[in-house]
């Protein structure tokens, strides 16, 4: 019965309309016992009506600091049987100084006990009004207060007695069954408000769900909706730049011949040097173009992430100037990675260069190693599963908002002002981690920073047991800021 009633939220509810309303039922208690000692006080020596009202008012204290802990503990919907016994037995006790008034402290006249069976009646209504949900509590206040009572009125031995003990008897009775009645109504009540309180609930976590789904699915339409966007530019950018390339080789070619054969100290020389820079400064522009369309030659190989960094060290710092300091956060159990170094070199130099100019009264810079393992959940912009290398370059700088941060990667975007960026350098970024088989992931809030993160593969056994011997490295082309 107790494990039945234990997950019985209805019970526990009872048991708490029983405590709900207690300090009044106690107070009214405590100020009739007063009033009736006072009535009283004719027949009966003040001792003894001291000591009834002092008994009274004691166990209603004691009650009333149950009734404090019971709310301070917040029992909520869990049913305690130590909180429904209290209940009964604070009602028991109640009932039984009551009924033992007439009885046992009072050698009371007709009038004076008649006068007494009303305040009994009125303390019995009370009680099953207040705790009409709880029959328990009830029936161990009603019973020790009126059976006492209507023994009195028997022993009297006159007919007004027989009559007033049976009618206080039915009077009991009529209160029990009445909170019995009461009882059922409450619990049919409660059931039904739990239940639909349980639907709700329920309602209101598949609606969570399915706006979080809904969400997810929105999100997910519109990464892959920029994934084929810049797949479609990528696309493009590479047509163009190996068209743009192929004139650019005429033009450098018909320059150098040009210049071959004009005579020593031409005054057409310098003209002819210009065109040649020119050609040279689009060479490089194609190759960020082919970069960022994976159409550029890589010549991918085992890469140790954390000696390439601290062989470019001091660079990074001179690159960064002295307003900046940079941090290295290296995890030195890092994996190797397959990837073209010269061309990630020249990344790690767009992103270090972006990181500057975003950072123009001094900051600190952090570039992070780890490895990673991805689920498909971690990368915005990709689903990717394994093991992969991450390179992170974070700065404190002024951020991106979110309409900047979802073009960063786009050919040609930039936030600075003419001729001070070509907007290619996080695109070739994008391109080489792309083609190299990562993905690439940018954090940022406006005047929080920002965390360029990359990832790539991790190399196989085959190809580190096969990786030459450390050789230097000069740097790629001038990198683009963006």
């Amino acid at each position: 019965m107790r494990s039945a009633r234990s997950s019985d939220p209805v019970f526990a509810e009872q048991v708490r309309s029983s405590f709900a309303h207690l300090p009044l039922t106690l107070t009214v208690s405590v100020l009739n016992s007063i009033l009736v000692g006072f009535v009283l006080t004719s027949v009966a020596a003040g001792s003894t009506i001291l000591a009834w009202i002092g008994l009274v008012a004691g166990l209603s204290s004691l009650r009333l600091l149950l009734w404090y802990a019971y709310g301070r503990l917040d029992i909520g919907s869990t049913y305690s049987p130590w909180w429904n016994r209290i209940a009964v037995v604070g009602a028991l006790g109640s009932g039984i100084l009551w009924g033992s008034g007439p009885v046992v402290f009072f050698s009371l006249d007709e009038s004076h006990l008649l006068f007494f069976s009303l305040v009994i009646g009125g303390m019995c209504a009370g009680a099953a009004t207040v705790h009409a949900a709880h029959f328990p509590s009830v029936a161990a206040f009603i019973v020790p207060a009126i059976v006492p009572l209507a023994a009195d009125f028997f022993l009297e031995g006159t007919r007004l007695g027989a009559v007033s003990g049976i009618m206080a008897c039915v009077f009991g009775m009529s209160l029990c069954v009445a909170s019995l009645k009461f009882r059922a109504w409450f619990r049919d009540t409660t059931s039904a408000r739990l239940a639909l309180a349980g639907q709700t609930s329920a309602l209101n976590e598949a609606n969570t769900r399915l706006t979080a789904e809904i969400a997810s699915r929105r999100s997910t339409e519109a990464q892959l909706e920029r994934a084929q966007k810049l797949e479609a530019i990528g696309r493009l950018t590479a047509g163009i730049a190996h068209d743009f390339n192929n004139l650019l080789m005429a033009i450098g070619g018909s320059a150098e011949l040009i210049e071959r054969r004009l005579p020593p100290e031409s005054v057409c020389t310098p003209h002819v040097q210009a065109i040649t820079r020119s050609v040279e400064r689009g060479a490089a522009l194609t190759q960020q173009l082919l970069a960022f369309g994976r159409k550029q030659a890589l010549a991918p190989s085992p890469v140790s992430i954390n000696e390439m960094l601290l062989a470019l060290k001091e660079l990074l710092v001179m690159t960064l100037g002295g307003n900046c300091r940079l941090e290295l956060e290296l995890d030195h159990s890092l994996s190797m990675t397959l990837v073209d170094k010269a061309q990630l070199e020249l990344a790690i130099f767009n992103l270090v260069i972006n990181a500057r100019d975003a950072m123009p009264s001094g900051g600190a810079l952090t570039i992070k190693t780890a490895n990673v393992n991805l689920d498909g959940l971690e990368i915005a912009t990709d689903e990717l599963v394994g093991s992969f290398v991450m390179i992170s370059v974070s700065d404190t700088g002024t951020g991106m908002s979110d309409s900047v941060r979802l073009h960063a990667f786009d050919p040609f975007f930039t936030t600075k002002e003419i001729g001070k960026g070509s907007g290619l350098g996080l695109s070739q970024v994008y391109g080489l981690v792309q083609q190299s088989g990562g993905a690439t992931r940018i954090d940022s809030l406006p005047d929080r920073g920002t965390i360029v993160s990359i990832y790539l593969p991790q190399a196989p056994n085959d190809a580190i047991l096969a990786r030459p011997g450390p050789r230097s490295v000069s740097l790629p082309t001038q990198p683009a800021s963006r």
